[in-house]
């Protein structure tokens, strides 16, 4: 008997000093902070910006509070004096956002965001897109300028088709752009140094008229 009570007291003795010695960590949760404390098991994160919002009011832009930094328009407001719309992905001020913006007979195309005729049945019953030159995509139910780059040979607009074939541009995708301009701006369709501060080096922000400048 006194033999058991030995083993069980130094059992005891055993257990006490572990939990002394910080030893029984399987008690804390496996993300816990650095007193213990249940944590959020991630990063503490990042500031929102690292672009002061005084920049981009210099700059003419909106503050948009994220990695993009600066941005040409958060909501419609900011385009109402050019008599355009925001984009929400692209937030840019754009001619015409899904079915907004577009007059009678006109429909929006969804990549370059312009106002392009519709050639649709109830429209134009013979889809020949009339005198315009442009030849009717049935599928879409617009007028389409061009197919491939090589309908855009000599065009004033650029040599590259736009994808859905809206019209020519300078530029298609950024694989058409390089040197001190590799990116194709989504809205104008031209080869920019920046098409928001994520393109830019550390401490310079994304003007769409002046590329890259610092703060």
């Amino acid at each position: 008997m006194k033999a058991l009570r030995l083993r069980s007291l130094l059992l005891l003795c055993s257990l006490t000093w572990l939990s002394c010695n910080g030893k029984l960590e399987f008690d804390i949760p496996p993300d816990a902070g650095p007193n213990g404390a249940a944590g959020s098991g991630g990063s503490a994160g990042t500031a929102a910006t690292t672009v002061p919002c005084e920049i981009c009011a210099e700059l003419g832009l909106r503050c948009t509070g994220d990695a993009a930094g600066c941005a040409e328009c958060l909501d419609d407001d900011d385009c109402a004096a050019e008599g355009k719309h925001c984009e929400p992905r692209l937030r840019r001020c754009t001619e015409c956002d899904d079915m907004r913006g577009c007059e009678s007979g006109k429909l929006c195309d969804e990549l370059s965001h312009e106002c392009v005729q519709s050639c649709a049945l109830d429209l134009d019953p013979d889809r020949d897109c009339g005198d315009s030159g442009l030849v009717c995509d049935p599928n879409r139910n617009v007028c389409r300028a061009c197919s491939a780059d090589s309908d855009c040979l000599g065009s004033a607009n650029g040599p590259h088709c736009l994808p859905y074939g809206a019209r020519c541009a300078a530029c298609a995708a950024d694989r058409d752009c390089s040197g001190e301009t590799p990116f194709c701006d989504a809205v104008t369709f031209e080869c920019v140094a920046c098409r928001d501060t994520r393109d830019c080096d550390a401490g310079q922000a994304c003007s769409y008229e002046s590329g890259c400048v610092p703060w």
